[in-house]
């Protein structure tokens, strides 16, 4: 039977195939060395603390968790119904991590060497929140605000999201990659941004070039107590306290 894939499914199997087959010479890490996939919790936690553990900081990095498995061809396991990622099923944290059963938590999911270093991070993949999918837009400078034009975007003004380079693209001149900016709707197919929710565009990218746009994902901010297991299942991305 055949079932579709969710999100974290994809994005694994994306993250894994392109640093195996990447021409810079990336993917040759694969081989002999011990590399790290990690589930993360908040915007921007890959430079902080090693990729190889399973942690969690509430304040000293911003608010994150990772939930950290070898790369040994073993880990993930998607079964037949709702999809799961089995053998990332059972993570105990020592610390209170801020979320609660329900919440919408899995942000990105990177792949990394054993370090705390950004350049220990080899790829980082950003997942998507349900509903809200990957959008490719262009834009042509002309020295001002520009305007992204991403035909059907299906966004609404104010709408938080992400940028991000498309394809092998270093990236986005103008925005920095793990901000959330804000939507100022201009048609169907186009819209710019601002910095802050609610205000005027005010994001000049600079250059003609091409991105992806994706919306946020929502973090509450709750807790669980400390002790408890955590379980990140792939078909809804959330926490379940157990």
């Amino acid at each position: 039977m055949v079932h579709k894939s969710t999100a974290l499914r994809e994005c694994i199997l994306r993250t894994v195939f392109e640093s195996a087959y990447d021409p810079r010479g990336v993917g040759e890490l694969l081989e002999g060395t011990s590399v790290w996939l990690a589930a993360h919790v908040g915007v921007g936690p890959w430079p902080a603390g090693d990729q190889n553990s399973n942690e969690i900081a509430t304040t000293a990095y911003g608010g994150y968790a990772r939930i950290s498995k070898p790369l040994d061809g073993t880990i993930f396991s998607f079964l037949s119904g709702p999809e799961r990622v089995e053998n990332i099923a059972d993570i105990l944290f020592a610390t209170s991590s801020g979320y609660t059963s329900g919440d919408n938590v899995v942000t990105h999911v990177s792949l990394g060497t054993a370090g705390s270093a950004p350049s220990d991070i080899l790829y980082v993949c950003p997942i998507v929140a349900p509903g809200a999918t990957w959008q490719a837009g262009t834009c042509k400078s002309v020295g001002g605000i520009e305007t992204i034009i991403a035909h059907g975007h299906g966004y609404a003004d104010a709408d938080p999201v992400f940028i991000y380079p498309l394809y092998d693209d270093a990236t986005v001149s103008g925005a920095a990659i793990g901000t959330t900016y804000y939507v100022r709707y201009v048609d169907a197919d186009s819209f710019q941004l601002s910095t802050t929710s609610g205000g005027a565009a005010n994001v000049n990218l600079n250059a003609d070039q091409r991105m992806l746009i994706c919306k946020t994902l929502p973090v509450a901010d709750r807790t669980i107590t400390a002790g408890k297991i955590l379980k990140i299942p792939a078909g809804s991305l959330v926490i379940q306290e157990t």
